[in-house]
C-alpha cells in the first residue's frame, strides 16, 4: 500500500519552489525596468548637456593645431556660451530691479504715512502749548487779583479829600479816647467816696445808661489802620 502523505509533501515543495521562481522572476523584471528608467534618464541629461554650450577652452598648442574652420566653431561656441550667460544675467538683474522697486514703494508709502503722522503730532503739540500759554496767563491773573495793589493804596492815601477825611476819623477817635479815660477816672473817685455809698444805687440806676456808639469815622480809621499795618 502506497502512503498518501508523501505527494501532499512534494506539492507543497513545489508550490513554494514556484513561488520564489515567481518573486525572482518580478526582482529581475523591475531591477531591469530600474535600469533602463536609468539609462534612459542619464541619456536625457546628456543630450541635454550636448545641447547646452560649455566654455571653450584653447591652448597655445591648440591655437597652433587647429584649422580655421575649427576655430570658427570654437567661437561660435564660445559666442553662444556667452551669449546665455547674458540673458541669464539680464534676467536676474530684471528680478532684482523689480524686486527693488517694489521695496522702493514700499518705502516711500511708509515715508509719507510717518510724516502725515509727523504732520499730526506737530499740530497737537502746539495746540497743547498754546493752551499751556492760556492757562500759565490765567494764573497770574488770578494771583494778581488776590494779591493787593500797593500802589492803589497809596494813590488812595494821596488823596487829599481822604487824607482829610482819616484826619477828622483819628481826631474824633483820639476825643473819644479822653472822654473814655476822664469817665473811668470819675467813676473810680466816685466809687471811692464814704458821703455817697448810700446813694449808689439811686445813682447807678438813673446815670447808667448804655454807651454812644462809634461814630462812622471812628469806624473807618480803624479800618484805615488796619490796611496799613497789613501793607
Amino acid at each position: 500500500m502506497t502512503e498518501e502523505p508523501l505527494p501532499k509533501k512534494v506539492s507543497s515543495r513545489s508550490n513554494v519552489a514556484q513561488a520564489t521562481l515567481i518573486f525572482l522572476k518580478l526582482a529581475f523584471a523591475s531591477s531591469d525596468y530600474l535600469v533602463k528608467t536609468r539609462v534612459k534618464s542619464l541619456s536625457i541629461n546628456t543630450d541635454l548637456l550636448s545641447h547646452f554650450p560649455m566654455k571653450v577652452r584653447l591652448s597655445e598648442g591648440d591655437l597652433k593645431t587647429l584649422t580655421r574652420e575649427e576655430l570658427c566653431e570654437r567661437w561660435k561656441q564660445e559666442d553662444a556660451y556667452v551669449q546665455i550667460l547674458e540673458t541669464k544675467y539680464s534676467e536676474l538683474n530684471s528680478n532684482d530691479v523689480m524686486g527693488l522697486r517694489e521695496s522702493e514703494e514700499k518705502l516711500k508709502q511708509q515715508q509719507q504715512e510717518a510724516a502725515r503722522r509727523e504732520n499730526i503730532l506737530v499740530m497737537r503739540l502746539a495746540t497743547k502749548e498754546q493752551e499751556m500759554q492760556e492757562c500759565t496767563t490765567q494764573i497770574q491773573y488770578l494771583k494778581q487779583a488776590q494779591q493787593p495793589n500797593v500802589a492803589q493804596l497809596r494813590s488812595t492815601m494821596v488823596d487829599p479829600a481822604v487824607y482829610l477825611f482819616f484826619l477828622k476819623m483819628k481826631s474824633e477817635l483820639e476825643e473819644n479816647k479822653d472822654k473814655l479815660e476822664q469817665a473811668q477816672n470819675e467813676l473810680s473817685a466816685w466809687k471811692f467816696t464814704p458821703d455817697r455809698n448810700r446813694d449808689c444805687s439811686e445813682e447807678m440806676v438813673t446815670d447808667t445808661q448804655p454807651p454812644n456808639p462809634l461814630p462812622l469815622g471812628t469806624l473807618l480809621y480803624f479800618v484805615w489802620f488796619d490796611l496799613n499795618i497789613s501793607v
